[in-house]
């Protein structure tokens, strides 16, 4: 992938800025869930101040092999969130919303999806180098809700899309690493002696996304409870597993294998991923309180 402009070679300079658009891009994948789950319900509280109902949205559970090969949680980020997975109750359906859809009629319907997506006539492109064009829409509560919390669309869209292709080397490249394999039997050792049964972090994670897919709510006080509840175990969860990977050398392990795989292309993508990490762990704790306010209130 080749999407940013900027150096190119080979030598030290290639490596470091590699090494620390890594570094940035494993920020950026730590508060994805956040904010991800943030905007959903941002995006499903404009669309009942438009006097819309919302359908639930589908949920696409991840697969526990590709969640071990994400960046392990750093303590900090542990101790606030977890892994973020317990932010995906704050958009759980209750009884009353899902009553409310079931008996929309097909023009209300098509109404909320208009509220939520606007006129798909108006949208943001961007071309990268390569000639690869994405487009995203520029209207609804989709596109508000993204300038609220990110600015531009335009910057949305190019640093999105920079994080995602680089996002899905850095696994790759994770996953053909010998030395990932050897922290990651490190990591077992270490996460057996705080007590906890768990092959891997994908393990951890892939449990906790199950238990969340179990949880009925029964009404927004019984969401955000709940949301409560599972928030402080996933953050015990989470510091276990920040604590055992730190232990292992995790964090080097994951930014060695993706740096060295993808030198060069990281190395052009450095300022966008810097700059994209600043941007969403700036906005990721006042999108997850206004996420939270709407998800009680609701």
């Amino acid at each position: 992938m080749s999407t940013a402009s900027g150096c190119s070679g080979s030598g030290p300079g290639i490596e470091a800025r590699a090494q620390e658009a890594a570094a940035a891009l494993a920020q950026v994948q730590r508060t994805s869930e956040v904010i991800g789950s943030a905007e959903a319900v941002l995006v499903k509280k404009c669309v009942h101040e438009k006097g819309y109902p919302s359908s639930a949205e589908p949920q696409a559970e991840p697969d526990e092999t590709d969640l071990g090969l994400l960046p392990p949680p750093t303590r900090a980020i542990a101790e606030e969130v977890g892994y973020g997975v317990a932010t995906r109750l704050l958009k759980a359906q209750t009884p009353d919303e899902s009553s409310q859809w079931k008996a929309a009629s097909d023009l209300d319907r098509e109404a909320a999806y208009k509220a939520a997506f606007g006129d798909p006539s108006k949208i943001v492109t961007e071309t990268f180098d390569d000639g690869y064009t994405v487009n995203v829409g520029a209207d609804g509560c989709y596109a508000d809700v993204r300038r609220d919390l990110y600015g531009d669309l335009a910057r949305y869209t190019r640093m999105t899309w920079i994080a995602s292709q680089s996002l899905n080397q850095a696994k790759t490249a994770v996953a053909e690493s010998s030395k990932w394999q050897g922290v990651a039997s490190e990591w077992r050792v270490c996460i057996e002696g705080k007590g906890l049964n768990a092959a891997s972090s994908g393990a951890i994670r892939a449990n906790l996304y199950e238990a969340r897919g179990a949880v009925a709510v029964s009404s927004s006080e019984d969401r955000f409870s709940q949301y409560l509840q599972m928030r402080d175990n996933e953050r015990e969860l989470a510091t276990a597993d920040a604590d055992c990977a730190e232990q292992a050398g995790a964090p080097g392990a994951w930014i060695e294998a993706v740096s060295t795989a993808n030198a060069e292309d990281l190395a052009k993508n450095h300022d966008a991923l810097v700059e994209w990490a600043a941007t969403v762990t700036d906005r990721s704790a006042s999108a997850l309180e206004s996420a939270q306010d709407a998800s009680r209130s609701s």
